[in-house]
C-alpha cells in the first residue's frame, strides 16, 4: 500500500489537510463507501464548508459539512 499524497488542501480556517493514497482507500472501503469518485466534493466540503463543528468524541476533530450533506473529519 502507498503512502504517498494522495490530495492536500488548505481548509477555509487556513489549516492544510492531506490524505495519502492509503488513508483515501481506508475511509473508502472502511469508514465511508459513500464518498468512493467523491474527492472533488471533499475537497470543496474542507475549502467552502457551511459549517465547521468541534467533534463531541475528539476535542482535536474539526467536522467540516456543506449544505448537500457531507461530512469532512479533520484531526488537529
Amino acid at each position: 500500500m502507498t503512502s504517498s499524497v494522495y490530495f492536500e488542501v488548505k481548509a477555509i480556517n487556513g489549516v492544510v489537510v492531506r490524505t495519502t493514497h492509503a488513508y483515501w482507500r481506508k475511509i473508502i472501503t472502511f469508514k465511508h463507501p459513500a464518498m468512493s469518485g467523491k474527492e472533488e466534493e471533499a475537497r470543496l466540503a474542507l475549502q467552502q464548508p457551511d459549517e465547521i463543528r468541534q467533534s463531541l468524541r475528539s476535542q482535536s476533530v474539526l467536522l467540516y459539512y456543506r449544505t448537500n450533506g457531507l461530512k469532512i473529519k479533520w484531526s488537529y
